[in-house]
């Protein structure tokens, strides 16, 4: 009933929606509760259609930008994240608990990330998602429908073909929030880009001659302060022996370092030493985040190395509406226990 069944005896045996998408044309560190989504869509209807709803409007969103291929002419306008997108829509479809009546999967498309939240955890640990076995799954008779008629793809492929495509569009890794607590799921895709022209004029000028993982592992470790072997699973959008040849190569040449038995997590070499100052700080507080901090969350840590008034952090950050500060930049940090 729940893959082919019609709308109305969906509606009975799933009393909620299958899927709520809403469309943003904010930043997601401007939005605000107050603000009204600029394009919404409910779906009810059985799961195969709840993925065609979900996808038409995707594609109606999108950038589309129009490539030719020079050897068979064909033309290819798929828009740059899809593969992304078609596989985090189809997970939620599948691995959703259908047994949940009270919460609704949701995708949150702002313009510079995209956030898939479902209710029901993911039985395997975060950092086993990348890895090529078969895991545990909810729901397995609608994982193999799904399989069959080609909707999902082999076992324990789905999350690493997100981070393989978010990683060739030169992003910051997807972030996994696997809640087992609260029993909810969440995957973050930002379009923050992790190795930008400044990382590498700087990799550059060092004479660093590094490969595009190396590069990326070395950049993430720049960013955050330290990495971890799950954060380099995520930024070579690889299994753990190959995340564990990337790091080795960057510790052999002494550009991260760590301490006991070599297992992690590693630190740049020069702010290991002590050097880096205030971004080192930054990226530290950074690390114990679920998530990469927002540009206004990093300027309230870095005012924060002396005591602040709320009216001072709220000045430094550029922000005006006192309780929104509160609740979207500063909660945020008091919850992480940054």
């Amino acid at each position: 009933m729940l893959l082919f069944g019609r709308p109305r005896y969906v509606r009975q045996t799933l009393p909620r929606p299958v899927i709520d998408c809403q469309f943003f044309h904010h930043l997601f560190d401007d939005w605000t509760a107050d603000l009204r989504w600029h394009d919404r869509i409910v779906v009810e209807e059985n799961l195969v259609g709840a993925w065609l709803s979900a996808s038409a409007r995707y594609w109606r969103h999108s950038e589309r930008p129009f490539r030719l291929d020079t050897q068979t002419m064909r033309r290819n306008d798929h828009p740059p994240d899809y593969i992304a997108f078609r596989e985090a829509t189809i997970n939620q479809l599948v691995h959703q608990d259908y047994g949940d009546h009270g919460r609704k999967a949701s995708i949150r498309f702002f313009r510079d990330r995209t956030v898939f939240w479902n209710p029901g955890e993911a039985f395997s640990p975060t950092d086993e998602l990348l890895d090529p076995t078969e895991k545990d799954v909810r729901n397995p008779a609608i994982i193999a429908a799904f399989r069959r008629i080609g909707l999902s793809e082999q076992a324990g492929t789905g999350v690493r073909a997100i981070y393989r495509n978010w990683r060739s569009l030169g992003y910051f890794p997807p972030v996994i929030d696997n809640d087992k607590s609260r029993k909810s799921f969440e995957l973050l895709l930002s379009r923050d880009v992790l190795l930008d022209d400044d990382e590498r004029q700087r990799q550059n000028a060092l004479g660093l001659q590094l490969d595009d993982q190396q590069a990326s592992v070395l950049a993430f470790a720049q960013r955050r302060g330290r990495v971890s072997l799950t954060d380099v699973k995520a930024v070579t959008a690889g299994p753990t022996p190959k995340a564990r040849e990337v790091v080795g190569s960057l510790v052999a040449r002494r550009l991260l370092v760590t301490e006991g038995d070599g297992g992690g997590p590693w630190w740049p070499a020069a702010w290991a030493e002590g050097r880096g100052g205030e971004r080192m700080a930054t990226a530290q507080v950074d690390d114990h985040a679920r998530r990469p901090l927002t540009k206004h969350q990093r300027e309230i840590v870095r005012a924060c190395a002396d005591p602040r008034s709320l009216a001072e952090l709220m000045e430094r950050a550029a922000v005006t509406h006192r309780s929104f500060f509160r609740r979207q930049h500063l909660k945020p940090l008091l919850d992480e226990g940054i």
